[in-house]
């Protein structure tokens, strides 16, 4: 297995299990979207609801290796901004208790590991898919 499989399939297995954490706490998902204050109040409960759905399937097609540039072109969309509305919301002093931390019961006492997370998982989507477009080039040329 290459590297870049294993990283594919790391940055498929977060997506998952965040989106599962998000789909079996609801109420509380609709929480931290709101306590970012990034997403316009009529908008926060379907962004709420639908954003588990969408980490599931982005997961999935990382994890089984299917359409991985369209995946990974979203995933780094979302991951980045998801460290851009959380580093936002705590330079405004917002209560963030992120549920992405919670099975490791860091909850919002460690903001800088939540950063850091979140950031970690924007530079491997954005590493992949820099590399996936080298070696489409390469095999295309």
């Amino acid at each position: 297995m290459k590297l870049r499989d294993l990283c594919r399939l790391l940055l498929g297995g977060a997506l998952l299990t965040g989106s599962l954490i998000k789909v079996s706490l609801p109420e509380q998902f609709v929480r931290v979207v709101a306590s970012y204050g990034m997403v316009p109040e009529p908008l926060v409960l379907p962004v709420s609801m639908g954003l588990p759905f969408v980490e599931m399937a982005l997961g999935s097609l990382l994890a089984f290796g299917f359409c991985q540039r369209s995946a990974l072109s979203v995933t780094a969309l979302l991951s980045t901004g998801a460290l851009a509305s959380l580093a936002w919301a705590l330079a405004q002093g917002a209560d963030v208790d992120c549920l992405c931390l919670r099975w490791l019961e860091l909850g919002r006492r460690f903001n800088s590991v939540h950063l850091l997370g979140h950031g970690l998982m924007a530079t491997l989507a954005l590493s992949l898919l820099r590399t996936a477009g080298s070696n489409r080039r390469s095999v295309e040329g």
